[in-house]
């Protein structure tokens, strides 16, 4: 199963030195998906013949999937060094993109990992000059950077998103739109529907919308509710186990999982996943703890995002993630084609990917009828259970950027960017 923006997987082939595995306090392994294993390989340009992938089923052999949740052999891992391409994508969004994006002809960036990891912009506009701009701004541990001409500008693409979901219903009104999502290295949208949904033409839509349209087809998405790692606590961190309206017998599955913990004023709250509070207004549980707190504001609904706060005691704050890392510099936006790691609490392992898009919209199947949410695709696999679990951006000092949380099966996820904002919200750093 894989997310909204499957087409627009960015293939890499990363150079680089030895890769430190992600290890954390915890001494969590991380497990490995079988049935992404091939399309993991895939989007990092390695090879995945037969012949190779029965060679990585050896334990002996595959050392990427405990580090990273991706199969690679120590020499591949080595070649690849993935924390070296976070470290790089952290500092150009840091540094160079927010310049980049107050630019009226702006088209929209990624990371082609297939040249090198490089930083690929997008404009409309004066090529040569936006190339002078970026040269300017580029960190001197670069992995080089190009600028390519585009037809449409980012806020065109914007605006047709925003117009997707009423001009769909329209003209194909007995047929659901699943999820509607931006695709930048290919400036364009993509749609996608059920597996068996008619053969549509979409011509016409593409005409009324303005900008290139691509139709995709998956398996309905599913909210992931429900989670695992339950003893832990003093202080609490991202990637555990919560339980909802009370504690369950030991070794049930628990709700949902524990997000970052963030600063409103004075107060500490910790998020996740909005579903996973819809319906009611809930106390939340820890094994150790008992009641941790009461739900807070949600961004959940039709067109908000799939995310929630919730009451917290200050002194169980941490800028901790489970099995990854103790110290979270701040949140920050995903760039396509960049590399993302997430501590999945139900799934019980730290599995990365390749973001697909920085923008969808896809439907939530938790109330009825389903509604639409929005958020970025990150296209690992999660089971009920881990909604909620942080993404991150490594540097090479085992530092984490806060991305967003886990909130379907497919890898679609919250935005801390946009949704801590709107609640004058910082993470705990």
């Amino acid at each position: 199963m894989r997310g909204v923006g499957r087409v627009a997987i960015i293939v890499v082939v990363l150079l680089g030195v030895v890769a430190t595995p992600v290890s954390g306090a915890d001494g969590e392994s991380s497990g490995l998906a079988p049935e992404s294993a091939v399309e993991h390989r895939s989007a990092y340009g390695l090879p995945v013949d037969a012949e190779t992938m029965a060679r990585l089923a050896s334990s002996s052999v595959d050392v990427g999937s405990e580090a990273w949740g991706i199969p690679l052999t120590a020499e591949e891992q080595a070649y690849l060094d993935l924390r070296a391409r976070m470290h790089f994508a952290d500092s150009v969004s840091q540094n160079l993109l927010p310049t980049l994006r107050g630019l009226s002809k702006y088209a929209g960036a990624y990371i082609d990992q297939k040249a090198n990891g490089a930083l690929v912009v997008l404009t409309t506009g004066d090529v040569d000059g936006v190339e002078t701009q970026v040269a300017s701004l580029m960190p001197a541990q670069s992995r080089g950077s190009r600028v390519e001409l585009a037809k449409h500008t980012l806020a065109e693409l914007m605006d047709a998103i925003a117009g997707a979901g009423a001009a769909w219903s329209t003209m194909f009104p007995g047929v659901q739109l699943q999820a509607v999502a931006l695709d930048e290295q290919g400036n364009r949208l993509v749609l996608t529907i059920a597996e068996d949904a008619p053969d549509l033409d979409i011509s016409r839509l593409r005409s009324q919308l303005r900008v290139p349209l691509e139709l995709s087809r998956r398996p309905p998405d599913s909210d992931t509710v429900c989670t695992t790692r339950d003893n832990c606590a003093n202080p609490l961190r991202a990637g555990t186990w919560i339980h909802r309206s009370g504690l369950p017998p030991v070794g049930t599955l628990p709700d949902c999982t524990m997000g970052y913990h963030i600063v409103i004023g004075t107060n500490e709250h910790f998020t996740t996943a909005g579903h996973c509070g819809f319906g009611g207004d809930f106390d939340w549980f820890n094994r150790v703890l008992g009641e941790i707190g009461n739900d807070g504001l949600s961004l959940y609904g039709d067109d908000g995002q799939d995310i929630m706060y919730v009451s917290m005691n200050d002194a169980q704050r941490s800028q901790y993630i489970y099995a990854c890392c103790l110290d979270i510099l701040g949140y920050v936006f995903p760039i396509q084609g960049e590399t993302l790691c997430a501590s999945l609490g139900r799934t019980n392992n730290i599995r990365c990917g390749v973001v697909q898009s920085t923008w969808v919209k896809y439907k939530s199947d938790t109330p009825n009828p389903d509604i639409f949410v929005w958020g970025g695709d990150l296209g690992i696999s999660a089971a009920n259970g881990d909604s909620g679990s942080p993404i991150y951006r490594l540097n090479d000092s085992n530092q984490a950027r806060a991305i967003g949380l886990i909130t379907t099966e497919f890898g679609e996820f919250a935005r801390l960017d946009t949704s801590l904002d709107n609640w004058n919200a910082n993470v705990v750093k």
